[in-house]
């Protein structure tokens, strides 16, 4: 049974009942309609939550108004960075070449944005490169696809030092959000549709798993009860760094998998996620400067603060509720505020 306790402005929710279940049968790949995949009950793995939830509810949008259509740059950003020879954007580091995640899902959603203004069939041909590659390399696990990082990043600043192969939320979230716009572009065959309409069910049940010493996981619940999607999962998880850009980004995915689905189970991840971002952005907020990087290590980085402006804003479009765009004139206003005060102390 399920125990649902108020708190305040949110909703905590205990016991096992009305969970997120896991090991979902994809028993319907179609492209078109709304029907989600079934409880597969024969795998039943559960993130057994006891989060915060505020009511928050993904806005049905019209197609093309989401957060990754939102102000994307003219043409594909192929200035500082690479492709091989198929195509894929690929990341370079001590010489050497890696497949990396995010930003080939990141290129192929330039991509598409950049077919809906121009119908450029070679741009969505790209988007379908990297999104094949993406899916070439998987990991299979607990009934979902996992995006590997397959290099190492050390990161003294963040007290991270990862070993490829890693896996992130803000992967997964993003490569979700590929397979969504793919699976409903109907510039594609009908089978090809349907193919990274899989991927998008595989994918999303990589947002459910719980934390697992042996197997790959990307959210997981910080001591006070809120759901993180974590950009850089470490074990034991309570020692994650909580990254704020990662989560939101993430998100999205779940957005964009809820506009596809209308599925309970996006909207349920969605409403926890954003009660994380409604929480913590005060948190990381500082009043007259830049905002913190994470909640784990703090880290005021301006480049991410005018990241999170953006990110604030388009949550309160995609949740229709009007406390994110609050917040994002207020970091807005930290920012202005910042570079004054930067200004008055350098002359």
């Amino acid at each position: 049974m399920t125990k649902r306790v108020r708190e305040g402005s949110r909703t905590r929710v205990r016991g096992w009942g009305s969970i997120l279940v896991l090991g979902v049968a994809l028993t319907s790949c179609a492209v078109t309609g709304t029907r989600e995949p079934a409880p597969h009950r024969s795998s039943v793995e559960a993130l057994a939550l006891d989060h915060a939830t505020s009511g928050f509810r993904p806005a049905l949008l019209p197609a093309g108004q989401g957060p990754w259509q939102q102000a994307r740059p003219a043409s594909p950003r192929v200035r500082a960075l690479s492709l091989d020879h198929s195509g894929v954007r690929i990341f370079t580091q001590a010489g050497k070449s890696w497949d990396h995640p995010v930003a080939q899902s990141s290129y192929a959603l330039d991509l598409l944005a950049e077919f809906d203004r121009s119908g450029r069939t070679e741009s969505i041909r790209l988007a379908t490169v990297q999104a094949d590659r993406l899916l070439a390399l998987r990991i299979q696990t607990r009934g979902a696809w996992f995006f590997p990082y397959p290099f190492d990043f050390p990161s003294p600043a963040h007290h991270l030092n990862l070993h490829g192969p890693w896996y992130s939320a803000m992967a997964q979230g993003q490569a979700l959000s590929l397979f969504t716009h793919l699976a409903q572009n109907k510039a594609l065959p009908t089978q090809q549709r349907a193919r990274y309409r899989q991927a998008a069910d595989r994918t999303f049940q990589s947002l459910l798993l719980r934390p697992d010493r042996t197997q790959p996981w990307v959210t997981h619940l910080d001591q006070d009860g809120f759901l993180w999607l974590e950009e850089y999962p470490k074990d034991p998880p309570e020692q994650s760094d909580r990254t704020f850009n990662g989560h939101i980004f993430a998100t999205y995915g779940v957005w964009d998998y809820y506009q596809l689905t209308r599925s309970p189970y996006a909207a349920r991840l969605f409403d926890a996620a954003t009660t994380t971002v409604a929480h913590y952005a005060p948190l990381l907020r500082r009043a007259g400067g830049i905002s913190n990087y994470c909640v784990a290590h703090g880290h005021p980085n301006a480049k991410y603060h005018q990241i999170h402006i953006t990110q604030l804003h388009n949550l309160a479009l995609i949740s229709g509720d009007q406390r994110f765009e609050r917040l994002s004139a207020q970091f807005r206003d930290d920012h202005d505020a910042g570079i004054t005060g930067a200004e008055a102390s350098s002359r």
